[in-house]
């Protein structure tokens, strides 16, 4: 099949399942023939006729066609068609007597119990106000006696200080001390006065000496009165008073 003269109609290729169906003239391809790509028939073929149908499915991949049914001598025929039968009016029930409303019965008072006598019970005698008797005075107790003050008495160089205990009581030539002596031959942290179960203590803590007369001392009880000398036997005089010791109360019961 060459491509000669003029175009025309040509066809396309289908696929398997269908058959090439030439027009008439054409020659008759060999089963299976499928047109290859850009195929076109021969200009001297005679055109195909309009609306040429030139594919068609395959007989051999057809399935046959159903036999029409017939029915055997041995089968039922089939039953006839179902038909509505008339509508009729149901029956009215029978009648049945009403029952009887109901109806309250007549009120009744019940009877009162029977009377019963209480039993007798002897009347209460009547109050009687106890004899009034003088409530007998409390146990004379002594009143506590105030606590004597427990503060320390300081004098330096005629000025006078009073310590409460609780804090130590820092002497010395610093100016933070709580008392302040000018002298150059005393310490900056001189010494100290604290409160201790037994009274009050003085402690030199600092580098220079305290004298007690013309000893020197580190560690002096406050218990009396006392003079010390700071920094030499000629220094500051530090006068120390300790508080009054405490008295004690009178035995309970004496007035």
């Amino acid at each position: 099949m060459a491509l000669k003269g003029r175009r025309q109609r040509h066809p396309v290729a289908k696929g398997p399942g269908w058959v090439f169906n030439p027009p008439p003239g054409w020659p008759v391809p060999p089963p299976g023939w499928q047109p290859p790509k850009h195929w076109e028939p021969d200009p001297s073929w005679p055109p195909a006729p309009a609306g040429w149908e030139f594919w068609k499915p395959d007989p051999l991949l057809q399935p046959p066609a159903p036999e029409p049914f017939q029915r055997s001598a041995d089968q039922q025929p089939f039953p006839p068609p179902y038909q509505q039968p008339p509508f009729r009016d149901p029956a009215p029930p029978p009648f049945q007597e009403p029952a009887p409303r109901y109806q309250q019965p007549p009120f009744q008072e019940p009877a009162p119990p029977p009377f019963q006598q209480p039993p007798f019970q002897e009347p209460a005698p009547p109050f009687q106000q106890p004899p009034f008797q003088e409530p007998a005075p409390p146990p004379y107790q002594q009143p506590p006696f105030p606590p004597p003050p427990q503060e320390i008495r300081v004098t330096l160089d005629g000025q006078p200080y009073a310590f409460p205990p609780g804090q130590p009581v820092r002497i010395g030539r610093a100016t933070d001390n709580d008392v302040v002596v000018s002298q150059p031959t005393v310490s900056r942290k001189h010494a100290q006065l604290t409160r201790e179960p037994d009274g009050w203590v003085f402690e030199n803590v600092g580098q220079a000496p305290t004298f007690l007369g013309e000893e020197p001392v580190t560690r002096v009880a406050v218990n009396q009165p006392v003079e010390l000398r700071l920094g030499s036997p000629d220094g500051p005089v530090l006068r120390l008073e300790p508080p009054p010791p405490v008295r004690q109360p009178p035995a309970a019961g004496l007035r």
